[in-house]
């Protein structure tokens, strides 16, 4: 494996997992804690995170946009090495409080928005 293999799955890894567990035709998934803490028990398992994945439609005064929506518990994403060097600590503070979201900037960008 070659140094850009390498970048390339250490990037495509921090962001998405190994494994996805889902609900068969996108049902909702009850007892996602119980799965999540069984998982996390397997030999071999070094990271295990819940997130949520949803299509939306980001709209602004600006412009509108359809895209994805990843869910994430803020302890787990500052415990993702690529997400803790990427996202400053001002703004895993900001995702204590209730109702905080990062957005791209690429998104950010189209839709004419900004932080805070």
């Amino acid at each position: 494996m070659n140094g850009y293999h390498k970048e390339f799955i250490k990037n495509v890894l921090g962001i998405q997992g190994h494994i996805s567990i889902v609900r068969p035709g996108g049902a909702k998934f009850t007892g996602y804690k119980n799965v999540s803490d069984q998982v996390e028990k397997l030999k071999g398992v070094d990271f295990v995170a819940p997130i949520i994945i949803e299509q939306a439609m980001f709209i602004s005064k600006k412009s509108s946009q359809g895209g994805v929506i990843r869910g994430i518990e803020p302890e787990k994403l500052a415990m993702k090495p690529m997400m803790k060097e990427a996202i400053s600590d001002d703004v895993f503070k900001m995702l204590e409080v209730s109702g905080s979201i990062i957005v791209g900037n690429a998104l950010a960008k189209s839709l004419g928005v900004n932080g805070q």
